[in-house]
């Protein structure tokens, strides 16, 4: 898979989840969000990295 495709995954994956846009303040543990991802292997790792990023963009903190 592609990076193209991991942060396609990581952005419908947070989207359900129902975040709000602005996450400013806000701490989030991808250790424990990632326990419902659906992916696996090297795959799985490039998903968490976008959505870290994704998260980080949009004034999170994450605790890893």
């Amino acid at each position: 898979m592609a990076w193209k495709d991991a942060k396609l995954y990581a952005k419908e994956w947070l989207s359900a989840k129902n975040l709000p846009a602005d996450l400013t303040g806000q701490t989030f543990d991808l250790v424990e969000m990632g326990t419902s991802l659906e992916c696996q292997g090297a795959f799985r790792v490039m998903v968490l990295r976008a959505a870290a990023r994704e998260l980080r963009h949009r004034g999170a903190k994450l605790k890893m």
